[in-house]
């Protein structure tokens, strides 16, 4: 699916919040989304969002965490995910080069799955495009191994903030950086957000009037921490 400012700012509240709920499975952060229409440009609406997700109440951050499937699931469930988050689901678990996960390293994420909910409360999530399944495999190993739950919950949006903005860069993937239609295929990567010591700063504006457009100095900066 992909779709134009045009069309976002067409939707009715309910359809619109339906949209960002694929994207980013807080339901605080779909609302302030659809509230905060109309945006001036795509790189406007990326740089909001991630300013937005960063505002919010961790309850509302761990809504979107507990929302991801378990890595190494065999069945995603259609009644908990439509077709278009089953496509984001599978997009990140099977980018270009990665080979099938193998029933051995499966196993492996099952049970260490289960040892990270019963220790951390939450699912393990982490942004898997780019990664092999031993890479991932290997993260959630070093993440049971931490014994700072605060510093963990942290990492845990910090990834979420990179599945949230590769989404949307994948739903406005056929627009420019101001909405109009033109070739972008590397938006996605430029917008992706380092965690380790990623710059919080954001320009301001005034929800809902599409003020708040990208900052080319802040671009910069998040482009030179991929």
């Amino acid at each position: 699916m992909n779709i134009g400012l045009k069309e976002l700012h067409a939707m009715n509240p309910d359809t619109c919040r339906a949209l960002f709920i694929r994207i980013c499975g807080s339901p605080a952060w779909s609302k302030a989304m659809t509230n905060q229409r109309p945006y001036c440009c795509v790189d406007g609406l990326l740089t909001i969002a991630v300013d937005t997700w960063r505002g919010m109440q961790n309850r509302d951050k761990r809504d979107a965490i507990m929302h991801h499937p378990r890595i190494g699931d065999t069945v995603i469930d259609e009644r908990e995910y439509d077709e278009t988050e089953r496509k984001f689901i599978a997009q990140e678990a099977s980018h270009k080069g990665k080979k099938p996960m193998g029933k051995e390293i499966r196993a492996q994420f099952v049970k260490l799955n289960d040892d990270y909910f019963h220790k951390f409360g939450y699912v393990y999530v982490v942004s898997a495009f780019g990664k092999s399944d031993e890479e991932m495999l290997s993260l959630l190993k070093r993440r049971l191994l931490s014994l700072d739950a605060e510093q963990e919950f942290q990492t845990a949006c910090d990834e979420e903030e990179k599945v949230l903005v590769r989404r949307l860069g994948e739903l406005f993937k056929d627009c420019g950086s101001q909405g109009h239609a033109s070739s972008s295929s590397h938006q996605i990567q430029r917008m992706s957000v380092s965690a380790a010591g990623g710059d919080t700063s954001a320009p301001t504006g005034t929800p809902g009037t599409g003020s708040r457009c990208w900052n080319r100095g802040h671009s910069r900066t998040l482009r030179s921490r991929l």
